[in-house]
């Protein structure tokens, strides 16, 4: 987490009147792996302000009622998304880049 909160630092500080959009990790298909990527993306939602960064968590639109991922999703590799995926993707996000760009 701190090699993202560097990041973000470095960003804030070259190009302090640009917005980050910071999106968190997907549902991995290892269920063991779900704390994991939890706490990685409520650490990565501390870093938003909501001002000049905005945090997304699209994980629950891409698991199941018992948090199992959701195979629509994803391509066949169960890590990148599919057309679906990025359809959810693109309807979570267009409001901000909206908001942003007008």
């Amino acid at each position: 987490m701190k090699g993202m909160q560097e990041i973000v630092k470095e960003l804030r500080s070259k190009l302090p009147n640009s917005k980050l959009i910071i999106i968190g990790h997907t549902p991995y298909d290892r269920p063991k792996l779900e704390p994991i990527y939890k706490h990685n993306n409520e650490m990565l939602k501390q870093m938003a302000d909501n001002k000049n960064i905005y945090f997304f968590d699209l994980s629950s639109q891409m698991v199941d009622s018992k948090g199992v991922q959701l195979a629509n999703m994803f391509r066949p590799d169960h890590v990148h998304l599919s057309a679906q995926g990025y359809g959810v993707w693109d309807h979570t996000m267009r409001p901000l880049f909206e908001k942003l760009l007008n």
